[in-house]
């Protein structure tokens, strides 16, 4: 009887170590799934965040675009106000040239020709305040441009 009752304490022990064994397994098991579960659940954050981020750069590259386009757009505006502020200071350029020319056929002509060069020197004075304007407006076309430039 003693010897089974041993033998009985012995094998309850041995199942007992089984269970502890078998609990612990378990719990194991359930601390690997919680953290399998806590992974899947980032991954499903992280895509939703790709996502957001996807359409973020995709809303931002047509922005850049839109503004590149606009940018364009100004310098060929910019291009054609300085264009055609150059050819206007070319001609009156070209107007001075002749004036000048007519001057020195005048000083050669003596005193008969000196009302004439007083008149054309007159004429070349309005021309070159002329000249003198139109620098004006080109630099201040200029200054708009390069502040147009640093405003894009």
């Amino acid at each position: 009887d003693t010897e089974g009752r041993i033998k009985a304490e012995d094998d309850c022990k041995g199942i007992e170590n089984i269970i502890c064994t078998i609990r612990n397994t378990l719990n194991i098991a359930n601390h690997d799934r919680g953290k399998m579960e806590n992974d899947i659940a980032n991954l499903k954050l992280v895509k939703i965040k790709n996502d957001e981020n996807k359409k973020i750069l995709k809303d931002d590259k047509e922005k850049i675009t839109s503004r590149v386009l606009e940018i364009l757009n100004t310098i060929k505006t910019i291009r054609k106000l300085s264009n055609d502020d150059v050819s206007m200071v070319d001609e009156l350029m070209g107007d001075r040239d002749v004036l000048n020319r007519s001057l020195v056929k005048i000083h050669y002509k003596g005193e008969k020709g000196s009302e004439e060069m007083r008149r054309i020197e007159m004429m070349k004075d309005g021309l070159q305040y002329e000249i003198d304007n139109i620098k004006r407006e080109v630099n201040d076309n200029n200054s708009k441009i390069q502040t147009l430039i640093k405003q894009r």
